[in-house]
Protein backbone atom coordinates (compact mmCIF):
# COMPACT_ATOMS: atom_id res chain seq x y z
CA UNK A 1 0.00 0.00 0.00
CA UNK A 2 2.81 2.38 0.81
CA UNK A 3 4.19 2.10 -2.73
CA UNK A 4 1.08 3.89 -4.05
CA UNK A 5 0.50 6.23 -1.12
CA UNK A 6 2.53 7.49 1.82
CA UNK A 7 4.10 5.60 4.73
CA UNK A 8 1.55 4.46 7.29
CA UNK A 9 2.20 5.75 10.78
CA UNK A 10 -0.52 3.56 12.29
CA UNK A 11 -2.83 0.77 11.18
CA UNK A 12 -6.47 0.75 12.23
CA UNK A 13 -8.46 -2.44 12.60
CA UNK A 14 -12.11 -3.18 13.25
CA UNK A 15 -14.57 -6.01 12.97
CA UNK A 16 -14.11 -9.65 13.90
CA UNK A 17 -10.32 -9.95 14.02
CA UNK A 18 -10.00 -6.72 15.97
CA UNK A 19 -11.53 -8.50 18.95
CA UNK A 20 -8.46 -10.72 19.28
CA UNK A 21 -5.62 -9.16 21.26
CA UNK A 22 -3.26 -11.83 19.95
CA UNK A 23 -4.13 -11.12 16.32
CA UNK A 24 -3.73 -7.35 16.81
CA UNK A 25 -0.37 -7.89 18.49
CA UNK A 26 0.78 -10.11 15.61
CA UNK A 27 -0.26 -7.47 13.05
CA UNK A 28 1.63 -4.78 15.00
CA UNK A 29 4.77 -6.88 15.27
CA UNK A 30 4.77 -8.15 11.69
CA UNK A 31 4.29 -4.67 10.25
CA UNK A 32 6.30 -2.76 12.86
CA UNK A 33 3.43 -0.25 13.13
CA UNK A 34 1.08 0.53 16.02
CA UNK A 35 -2.35 -1.08 15.57
CA UNK A 36 -5.31 0.98 16.77
CA UNK A 37 -8.52 -0.91 17.46
CA UNK A 38 -11.60 1.09 16.52
CA UNK A 39 -14.55 1.15 18.88
CA UNK A 40 -17.13 0.49 16.15
CA UNK A 41 -18.36 -2.95 15.19
CA UNK A 42 -20.20 -1.57 12.15
CA UNK A 43 -17.16 -1.07 9.94
CA UNK A 44 -19.01 -1.17 6.62
CA UNK A 45 -21.60 1.37 7.76
CA UNK A 46 -18.90 3.61 9.25
CA UNK A 47 -16.87 3.49 6.02
CA UNK A 48 -19.94 4.26 3.95
CA UNK A 49 -20.80 7.21 6.20
CA UNK A 50 -17.26 8.59 5.91
CA UNK A 51 -17.34 8.28 2.10
CA UNK A 52 -20.77 9.93 1.98
CA UNK A 53 -19.54 12.72 4.24
CA UNK A 54 -16.52 13.32 2.02
CA UNK A 55 -18.57 13.25 -1.18
CA UNK A 56 -21.21 15.63 0.19
CA UNK A 57 -18.74 18.07 1.68
CA UNK A 58 -19.59 17.37 5.32
CA UNK A 59 -15.89 16.51 5.73
CA UNK A 60 -13.26 18.42 3.79
CA UNK A 61 -10.63 15.68 4.12
CA UNK A 62 -10.42 12.05 5.28
CA UNK A 63 -8.43 13.12 8.34
CA UNK A 64 -11.34 15.30 9.45
CA UNK A 65 -13.69 12.31 9.27
CA UNK A 66 -11.20 10.00 10.98
CA UNK A 67 -11.01 12.40 13.93
CA UNK A 68 -14.57 11.32 14.83
CA UNK A 69 -13.63 7.65 15.18
CA UNK A 70 -13.26 6.29 18.71
CA UNK A 71 -10.08 4.29 19.39
CA UNK A 72 -10.64 1.47 21.87
CA UNK A 73 -6.96 0.61 22.31
CA UNK A 74 -3.56 0.59 20.64
CA UNK A 75 -1.12 -2.31 20.31
CA UNK A 76 2.49 -1.16 20.02
CA UNK A 77 4.96 -3.39 18.18
CA UNK A 78 7.88 -4.80 20.14
CA UNK A 79 11.04 -4.13 18.09
CA UNK A 80 12.63 -7.49 18.92
CA UNK A 81 9.53 -9.35 17.74
CA UNK A 82 9.33 -7.24 14.56
CA UNK A 83 12.95 -8.08 13.76
CA UNK A 84 12.33 -11.79 14.40
CA UNK A 85 9.33 -11.78 12.03
CA UNK A 86 11.50 -10.07 9.38
CA UNK A 87 14.18 -12.73 9.79
CA UNK A 88 11.63 -15.54 9.52
CA UNK A 89 10.05 -13.95 6.43
CA UNK A 90 13.45 -13.75 4.71
CA UNK A 91 14.04 -17.40 5.58
CA UNK A 92 10.62 -18.30 4.15
CA UNK A 93 11.36 -16.40 0.94
CA UNK A 94 14.65 -18.25 0.54
CA UNK A 95 12.99 -21.63 1.02
CA UNK A 96 10.16 -20.74 -1.37
CA UNK A 97 12.66 -19.64 -4.01
CA UNK A 98 14.59 -22.92 -3.68
CA UNK A 99 11.38 -24.96 -3.93
CA UNK A 100 10.24 -23.06 -7.03
CA UNK A 101 13.65 -23.36 -8.68
CA UNK A 102 13.60 -27.12 -8.00
CA UNK A 103 10.17 -27.43 -9.64
CA UNK A 104 11.47 -26.29 -13.03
Amino acid sequence: MESISRPAQELRVFGGGAGSELWCRIIAEVTGRPVAVLGTKEAAATGAAILAGLASGVFSAPEEAFAHLRIRGVHEPRPAATERYRELFQRYRGMARRVLEGAE
